[in-house]
């Protein structure tokens, strides 16, 4: 992909999902995942799903 510069993550975390996404300084979105919160599982687990979600966004940042 070949991406070069600064990138955002964001993360948007509701009752049923976390929709999240990372782009380039111009705005372009360059990847976005959409997962299950599973808020049933508890925080720690919500917090441990966050982390994985931002590590798989954190690949395309680079690619």
């Amino acid at each position: 992909m070949g991406h070069t510069g600064e990138v955002a993550i964001g993360l948007a975390i509701g009752g049923t999902n976390i929709k999240s996404g990372i782009v380039n300084a111009e705005g372009v979105v360059i990847h976005h995942l959409n997962c299950p919160t599973k808020a049933n599982e508890g925080g720690e687990a919500l917090l441990n799903r966050i982390a994985e979600i931002t590590k798989e966004l954190e690949r395309y940042s680079s690619s």
